[in-house]
């Protein structure tokens, strides 16, 4: 049975002393606005709701005239029957009325029934009015009363009207509220926006078995107006220039959202190379104006005089800042989306009919290139970090993906000769292809994994020494015939942590990595949990953290997405805070905010609706979930707009429910 967050604000304007005596001597009137009684069921007895006591009808015979009005919020996910009965002892339990609530929240309905004539009934032992909890169980159900009448006549005698204020119930579980505020509260009690107080906080429930809760999202790529001198503290904001558009972090109630369910966020396309260095294309490169730069391996070259693209990473980090969350910084080398011109003689690229480049530069400029690249992207962080107060122990930055994706998938179990036969590059799926085309420029120029550890290298030199180094992969449990890929991310991983030390700015550093980044683009099916587990634990076993960088599910059901998410959730806990080992599953980012705008999209997964992610978009017009048209793939796909919101869909509570 789903579990249920109830809002905690929902329950605390207790204004009813019941206990188990009655509680019309006790209680003070209220307004006579408050017309509404709230039973919770969590917090009442787990025997009953409420009772009104009969005993002084014991040993009679009496007729009922019963009503009410209810709203029943049912947040169990079957069909209940909430019946109002006597106990009449004797194993006799009359029902006066009863009403069938669906899962969900109902309308107000009204519940009536009377006993009378033929129909009346003889008290015997029990004698009292009550709400049944048989077949249901209370915690599953909050209930709002209005118009409460119980009309009690004994033969000649005067009818006796009980009310409200006649139940006796477990003082906590009662509350007063308007008709106005009634109803506020059942809508908020079962909603599913993000943001509402009813949908508990992803961070917050997985806090103690994991460091971090990440959402990955996109900022977007446009004109920036700077507001303040000072570029490191000021504020940035949309030119209101048409070429490109802000997208979801821009956005307040995705910032608000983000800030609720995470501690972390991962930029999409951001601090990627192609976005940091302002979009070089067809010689960009070149009309840079150029000054000296001398490599720590003594190489002087001609590099830009900045980055190209500043503004956009102090934008986001403001917008961190702003959300009080940290981020993983993605990526600084990678064979995609990284210029032409960065690896061209003269940053000029020329490239041939085979997709590879004709004038690539030699590996002692390249060098100093990647060097200056990481250096100037760290040295922009930390010189923000410094103007907006934050430091050791307390980066917003607090991990970088250094490497991306190096490795082939149809690597091979051997790695001797100049083949390599297992980096991005070297083998028959990847060799002599453009990065379009699953090549990389890196080994083009290198021809082995020299380029991956001086990355490493750079960064252990450029970043802040409590700032996590990480490689990132995908299909990095897979292991078979078809390509041994974690084979394959061993190897480099051990490669680099056996990287020599060189002297960098007077100061011995050797390369460092304390983390795999395990993407986790997983099929619901492939590479299945134990998969997935036995590749987690190789890289444990190495010294090194886990994150799991990039999780989604390629999902065609919400059943099968439920599924995943959960056996997932449920294994990766048994490797967090928890865990006896050294090395630890630290970090868990979700690769994305909605079903309806992830990269498993239906235009990239055949035209068939998918289910990879724990939320979905909610159209601020219609108020209901934005669709696809899912049979072509070809429409263009929703995107978060002023007014918009998420709600949590069933994936989402899967993972909630699996919590241990």
């Amino acid at each position: 049975m789903r579990k249920f967050n109830v809002v905690v604000a929902l329950f605390t304007a207790l204004v009813l002393v019941f206990g188990f005596a009655s509680c019309k001597k006790d209680v003070e009137e209220k307004p006579v606005n408050y017309s509404v009684t709230k039973i919770d069921g969590e917090k009442s007895n787990p025997d009953s709701f409420l009772t009104i006591s009969l005993t002084e009808y014991k040993g009679k015979k009496i007729s009922v005239a019963f009503t009410t009005k209810m709203l029943v919020i049912n947040k169990s996910e079957t069909d209940a029957n909430l019946m109002w009965q006597i106990n009449a002892g004797n194993s006799n339990y009359p029902v006066i009325a009863s009403k069938i609530f669906e899962p969900g929240v109902s309308k107000w309905v009204t519940v009536s029934g009377t006993k009378t004539g033929d129909d009346a009934i003889e008290l015997g032992s029990g004698a009292y009015f009550y709400l049944s909890t048989n077949q249901i169980t209370p915690a599953d159900f909050i209930i709002f009363l209005k118009d409460f009448s119980l009309i009690i006549t004994h033969e000649n005698e005067d009818a006796v009207s009980y009310s409200i204020s006649d139940i006796s119930a477990k003082e906590e579980s009662i509350t007063k509220l308007s008709d106005s505020d009634a109803e506020a509260e059942a809508a908020e009690a079962v909603s599913k926006k993000w943001l509402s107080d009813s949908v508990p906080s992803i961070y917050e429930t997985y806090k103690d078995q994991f460091d971090y809760i990440g959402i990955a999202a996109e900022y977007g790529n446009f004109g920036l107006k700077q507001t303040g001198s000072n570029k490191y503290t000021a504020t940035y904001t949309w030119d209101g220039s048409n070429w490109s558009k802000p997208t979801e972090l821009y956005y307040e109630e995705i910032q608000n959202g983000i800030a609720k369910h995470a501690n972390s966020i991962t930029l999409g396309n951001e601090l990627k190379p192609q976005f940091v260095l302002g979009w070089w294309n067809n010689g960009d490169g070149a009309k840079q104006t150029m000054v000296d730069f001398t490599g720590s391996n003594g190489k002087t070259i001609k590099v830009p005089n900045k980055l190209g693209n500043e503004n956009l990473i102090y934008a986001t980090l403001s917008v961190c800042k702003k959300m009080r969350v940290q981020m993983r910084g993605h990526v600084l080398t990678w064979h995609s989306q990284t210029p032409d011109d960065f690896f061209a003689e003269g940053y000029n690229a020329s490239v041939g009919d085979d997709g590879l480049l004709t004038n690539p530069v030699d590996k002692e400029t390249m060098t100093a290139r990647h060097e200056w690249y990481i250096k100037s992207v760290l040295e922009c962080v930390a010189n923000w970090e410094s103007a907006n107060g934050y430091g050791t122990g307390n980066h917003i930055i607090w991990a970088w993906d250094v490497v991306n994706e190096a490795t082939a998938d149809d690597a091979g179990q051997t790695y001797t000769g100049d083949g390599q036969n297992w980096l991005r590059g070297s083998t028959d799926g990847t060799k002599d292809k453009s990065p379009a085309n699953s090549g990389s420029r890196w080994f083009q120029i290198y021809g082995d994994e020299e380029f991956i550890v001086n990355a490493f290298r750079f960064a252990n030199a450029y970043a802040p020494s409590d700032v996590k180094l990480c490689y990132n992969d995908y299909n990095e449990y897979m292991e078979y015939g078809g390509g041994y890929k974690t084979s394959a991310i061993c190897k480099l991983l051990t490669s680099v942590k056996e990287g020599e030390a060189q002297t960098i700015n007077g100061n011995s550093v050797a390369p460092r990595i304390d983390v795999m980044a395990m993407q986790s683009h997983v099929g619901v099916s492939w590479p299945g949990v134990d998969g997935y587990e036995t590749a987690l634990k190789r890289y444990l076993a190495l010294g090194l953290d886990v994150h799991v960088s990039e999780l989604d599910f390629s999902a065609e059901t919400q059943e099968a997405a439920n599924q995943a998410y959960a056996q997932y959730f449920t294994m990766l806990q048994k490797y967090g805070k928890k865990y006896s080992g050294t090395n630890k599953v630290t970090c868990i980012t979700i690769w994305g905010i909605n079903n309806e705008s992830s990269w498993i999209n239906p235009a990239s997964s055949g035209g068939k609706k998918t289910y990879p992610l724990l939320f979905n978009l909610v159209d601020n017009v219609t108020t209901t979930t934005k669709t696809v048209i899912y049979d072509t793939g070809k429409e263009n796909l929703p995107q978060y707009d002023i007014g918009d919101t998420y709600e949590a869909n069933a994936a989402f509570y899967t993972v909630i429910d699996a919590h241990n």
